[in-house]
């Protein structure tokens, strides 16, 4: 053997061209190039330790959301089936629901609003005091079908009560109801028509004000005739209440205008109060 074979074979890091599996790498060497680790050159020309040009810290493996949706695939099988099969019960124990709808515009006042600037030391007691000329608005009309008031009234007026309770509390409809004889069991029995009113607005009625100046109000019920009957007599019934009421207004209006005018002796403010009355009959 010669110097310069015996040279090549003792110096480290280097790999024999003649026998290149009698060199194996030392501990801080790397196990595929043999070189030190710590080089500057080795993670540049080693393929183990390149970077690999197109890798992306942030980039997200889609094979392994793959691989976790198929290895769990018969839980979210049986997850669907299952969701599926308790909407489907409760779809069948609930039953179809059944809605009246119906869309109320309020009456455009036929009547000028008053002037009541020229009444001196009067007009702010005048504007203060009464609401002269105008129909209902949405906001009152939407207070009002939500007072119990109101739909206790709207029961005791079209005889609903049998229909009401049979909806809203069916123990106590069968328990004080005779459907064979058509009347109460016990007639003494007082029924407390405002409590069992409230529960109307509160689960059966919805309102709502439309931006187009219009409020549209919806009955529903698993019961179709509930909600047709329902939605009727709220129609109906509402046209007489606020007629009513707004009759009412005029009356204590006037009555009121009338108590002013005793006190007044100025003939121009006279003829301005009588005016007012006027607008109001």
């Amino acid at each position: 053997m010669s110097d310069n074979q015996t040279n090549e074979q003792n110096t480290p890091g280097k790999i024999s061209a003649q026998n290149p599996e009698s060199i194996q790498p030392s501990a801080g060497n790397c196990p595929q190039c043999g070189t030190p680790v710590n080089m500057p050159s080795h993670a540049s020309h080693c393929s183990l330790h390149a970077p690999h040009p197109y890798s992306d810290p942030d980039e997200i493996n889609l094979l392994e959301y793959i691989y976790v949706l198929v290895k769990h695939k018969w839980w979210i099988i049986g997850a669907t089936i299952a969701g599926l099969a308790i909407g489907y019960v409760a779809a069948l124990v609930k039953g179809p629901t059944w809605t009246a709808t119906a869309v109320i515009a309020p009456k455009e006042s036929d009547k000028a609003a008053p002037n009541v600037s020229g009444f001196g030391a009067f007009g702010g007691i005048v504007a203060s005091q009464l609401g002269l000329g105008g129909n209902a608005s949405l906001e009152k009309i939407d207070v009002v079908l939500g007072s119990r008031k109101f739909n206790a009234a709207m029961i005791e007026k079209y005889d609903l009560m049998p229909l009401v309770l049979n909806e809203v509390a069916p123990e106590a409809y069968e328990e004080k109801w005779d459907e064979n004889a058509g009347a109460w069991n016990d007639p003494k029995d007082t029924l407390e028509t405002v409590r069992i009113a409230g529960a109307l607005p509160a689960n059966y009625l919805e309102r709502n004000i439309d931006k187009n100046g219009t409020m549209s109000i919806k009955v529903s019920s698993g019961d179709s005739t509930f909600s047709h009957t329902m939605m009727n007599a709220y129609v109906e019934f509402l046209n007489f209440y606020l007629k009513d009421m707004i009759e009412t207004d005029a009356n204590e209006n006037v009555r009121y205008l009338d108590a002013k005018l005793v006190t007044v002796t100025d003939p121009l403010l006279r003829e301005k109060f009588q005016g007012l009355i006027a607008n109001e009959v």
